[in-house]
């Protein structure tokens, strides 16, 4: 008659499986960030041509360039007129303040929007790409190794299914230690 596994071997196997799969999966997931990284970059320009975005982006760019320029010749303007005249200069604060209101579309917000969707796009397509699908493949097997673990009723048995889901990337679940190389005269 089999003996269940105790918690503690089901919590070492655990361990053990995100000490195998975890490495990898994190290494996929470095990959697939640089591929989103490009899929995003060139998706926010086509993105914005596609839906029309450039061209309100670069009105409304020009519109606050000319607005920045306009707020310089007034800043430059009064800053001048207060310093020659000692009526004006006592009310020299009003113009000095920043007062930009953050709650008015800027052509910032536009280009944040667009790259956030641009990344949605390219997440998606990431997905698709061999990264992505080895990526997949990956949390799947780890997952379904976990569920192994708290499924099996003796270790024996979990040990055969691990070793057998394992064998499908290559690697066992009885990992060999290499020994080290005996140096001659202590090199």
């Amino acid at each position: 008659m089999s003996k269940g596994m105790q918690m503690y071997q089901r919590d070492h196997f655990k361990k053990k499986i995100d000490r195998m799969v975890d490495p990898l999966i994190e290494q996929e997931e470095l990959l697939l960030k640089s591929t989103i990284a490009d899929l995003t970059e060139n998706a926010e320009s086509n993105l914005a041509k596609k839906l029309g975005a450039d061209k309100v982006i670069n009105r409304l760019a020009k519109a606050e360039d000319d607005i920045a320029k306009a707020r310089r010749s007034a800043r430059s303007f009064f800053e001048y007129t207060a310093k020659k005249n000692k009526t004006y200069r006592a009310n020299k604060d009003w113009y000095g303040r920043d007062d930009d209101d953050f709650s008015k579309i800027s052509v910032e917000f536009c280009l944040n929007q667009i790259r956030k969707w641009a990344k949605a796009l390219a997440e998606n397509k990431a997905e698709a790409t061999e990264q992505g699908k080895k990526l997949a493949y990956l949390r799947s097997l780890k997952t379904k190794m976990e569920d192994d673990v708290m499924e099996a009723n003796v270790s024996d048995d979990l040990k055969g299914l691990l070793d057998q889901t394992l064998s499908n990337i290559g690697i066992t679940w009885q990992q060999k230690i290499p020994a080290l190389k005996h140096y001659k005269n202590g090199k």
